[in-house]
């Protein structure tokens, strides 16, 4: 039996360890299923790739079919087993047998970009969220340093309002908590270290209070969200179904030149489809073969102008689930069909391929021939149908640092009262002296 294949992966692949650790040219899921359709049939067989480089799509102006149902159609080949669509315009041509595999169609797309920056670790955050942390360390700082400086409870304070003016015990330490210890007491507070200098006033502490209020939180958020960060890569894009896909303009799509995906999409008058056929031929977005089109889209990957490959959704499966790994599938499957054997018309193999096939699909073997070629080391591209956790920007954290802020206003307070406090204890310390003098 002659068996024309179509070289596509995961399907008929060159094999690279050809010559050395192997004497098989060719390698794929369907090579290993002409083996167990052997094994089961009893058959002998060569094969070759098609000679003209495509499936098979009939020129409607002159009725004639490519690829290697033209080779069938001429009597060059006997049984055509590769990932061939079964269609009502190929059954009217071709037997074709009953579906080794279902699928349909699924759209290919790049992930959103994770570009290696050396910055990524900034990425929890937004911008505005970052410089607002900066200038509420700066505050803190500042405000510290003033409520030590002013208060009468404060190193400074302290050392001015001792009893005995010829007591130095508390001279060297007046300046304990200037402004550069206050800052460094404040960033260090942020990562969570201890300081050796801390607010000995009411109103200082209270500020410090409230910043550590604030560091916890922030600490939380920037942890629970830099984890999901480095888990879950980011795969969201405004596009998650092949609605959206054709509501929009930004990303370009195609599908291949010539084949039945290319038909579907033309003679389909179920919105959206002539929509996204009118789209692909006014910019001529079609490739000639899935591998031009996925190498489209993996170099699309970290870059504005994306595109997009709408094709057989196994294909585009094994494509997300190998390396690179910077592939993603909608996941929103369409126009289900099934993959089929091909053979000439009333084809007297055509009843005992059938049987074939059922037995093997029944038996679970195909399934597991499934399993082994398209499974890849890259997660499951379905996930990147969840959205990770979006970025913190500084609106989603504004009543965090209004927290902050309300408790630097009852700090000012609290310095006041101790002003106040101060102030009446040294007018009836005054009070008392006088009184002891008189006495």
């Amino acid at each position: 039996i002659r068996v024309p294949l179509f070289q596509e992966e995961p399907f008929v692949m060159l094999n690279e360890r050809y010559p050395e650790e192997s004497d098989e040219v060719l390698i794929g899921l369907c090579l290993d299923l002409i083996k167990e359709l052997q094994n089961h049939l009893h058959f002998d067989y060569t094969i070759h790739l098609s000679k003209d480089g495509f499936y098979g799509a009939r020129d409607p102006k002159t009725d004639t079919w490519n690829g290697m149902l033209y080779e069938l159609q001429h009597f060059e080949a006997d049984v055509s087993i590769s990932a061939l669509f079964i269609t009502e315009e190929r059954l009217q041509y071709f037997d074709m047998t009953n579906s080794y595999m279902d699928l349909g169609l699924d759209v290919l797309i790049a992930k959103e970009g994770v570009d290696g920056s050396p910055f990524n670790f900034l990425r929890p955050f937004d911008t505005p969220l970052w410089l607002s942390i900066l200038g509420c360390n700066l505050a803190c700082g500042a405000l510290v340093a003033l409520c030590s400086y002013l208060s009468p409870y404060g190193y400074r304070g302290r050392y001015i309002q001792r009893r005995n003016k010829e007591n130095q015990k508390h001279r060297a330490s007046r300046g304990e908590l200037n402004f550069h210890n206050s800052l460094w007491h404040a960033f260090v507070s942020l990562l969570t270290q201890g300081s050796n200098i801390t607010a000995i006033a009411m109103s200082g502490r209270i500020v410090a209070g409230f910043w550590f209020a604030l560091c916890s939180i922030l600490l939380a958020a920037y942890t629970a969200d830099l984890t999901a960060y480095l888990t879950v890569e980011r795969m969201f894009t405004g596009i998650q179904t092949l609605l959206d896909l054709a509501n929009q303009q930004d990303v370009k799509y195609g599908t291949l030149d010539g084949t039945a995906i290319q038909t579907f999409f033309a003679e389909n008058g179920a919105d959206p489809f002539p929509r996204m056929y009118k789209f692909m031929k006014q910019r001529d977005t079609f490739v000639k073969n899935a591998s031009i089109g996925v190498q489209m889209v993996r170099d699309s990957y970290g870059h504005p102008g994306k595109y997009a490959l709408v094709y057989d959704s196994t294909v585009m499966e094994y494509m997300s689930r190998n390396e690179p790994c910077v592939t993603r599938t909608l996941g929103d499957v369409f126009r289900k069909m099934g993959y089929g054997l091909a053979l000439r018309k009333n084809s007297a193999y055509t009843q005992t391929f059938n049987e074939a096939i059922m037995h093997l699909r029944e038996a679970g073997v195909i399934e597991e021939l499934a399993k082994k070629w398209i499974n890849g080391p890259c997660p499951d591209p379905r996930s990147g149908r969840m959205r990770p956790s979006e970025q913190l920007t500084l609106n989603r954290m504004a009543s965090v640092f209004i927290l902050f802020f309300g408790g630097a206003a009852v700090a000012v307070v609290i310095l006041i009262l101790e002003f106040i406090i101060a102030c009446y204890t040294d007018v009836v310390n005054d009070r008392l002296h006088k009184v002891r003098f008189v006495f």
